[in-house]
């Protein structure tokens, strides 16, 4: 039986020019969660991790901390969807013109969940913008990697993001798009989806887990960008 602890990365830079990066909230959040993890004694016999920045600068702050020496292997397959163009085809077809940066937060919510909505329904097809059927072939392909590779790993680490932790949980519980989606807009920074698999089967066992932000002077540490 293996253990898979499936980490949505930290906070990236919703507002910079460059979002692939980690903020500096998000670089103490990835510490807490391997605080966390090293006061458990808890290591890793694999680790997996896409191929985006703010996806391998989650990982290398666990690795360093909990002082595990191997390398982390790259699947671009945990890549997450690209948001950016799914809101910019969101806009062309809505005739919306704002982009993020322009709106103050409940906006900026707004427009990404109704972009990502329209999206997971195969609404905004465009030429060099993935669908969500595309999206979730990936995810699929990434999980059965994973799965099949574990061999005798009791302990396996993915760090992805919360696009993919949704549609992962999506094929696994027989969710809708729509439904997954809405799962994607409630998955926190670092936070844990633990899954149980044997012989390919997957189970889920913990779904958002943030045990190592649950304490009074971490609560501000909590967000989902």
């Amino acid at each position: 039986m293996t253990h898979i602890y499936l980490v949505r990365h930290a906070q990236a830079q919703l507002n910079a020019e460059n979002y692939d990066q980690l903020s500096s909230l998000g670089e103490q959040q990835a510490l807490y969660l391997a605080q966390h993890w090293k006061s458990l004694g808890m290591c890793f016999d694999q680790i997996y991790v896409g191929s985006l920045v703010r996806q391998q600068e989650t990982c290398r702050i666990i690795q360093q901390h909990l002082g595990h020496n191997g390398d982390a292997l790259c699947i671009p397959e945990l890549n997450e969807y690209d948001f950016a163009q799914v809101i910019k085809r969101y806009q062309q077809v809505s005739a919306k013109t704002e982009s993020l940066a322009q709106l103050a937060a409940k906006e900026q919510f707004r427009l990404l969940r109704a972009a990502m909505m329209a999206w997971a329904q195969e609404q905004l097809s465009a030429v060099g913008l993935a669908s969500f059927q595309q999206f979730s072939e990936q995810v699929s392909s990434a999980r059965q990697l994973i799965a099949q590779s574990a061999g005798s790993a009791k302990k396996i680490l993915v760090v992805s993001s919360g696009g993919v932790i949704a549609v992962w949980l999506q094929s696994l519980l027989g969710l809708t798009p729509l439904q997954a989606m809405q799962l994607n807009l409630q998955i926190a920074n670092t936070a844990v989806s633990e899954f149980y698999s044997k012989n390919s089967d997957m189970q889920l066992l913990r779904f958002n887990h943030v045990s190592h932000l649950e304490h009074p002077q971490r609560l501000t540490a909590l967000t989902y960008s």
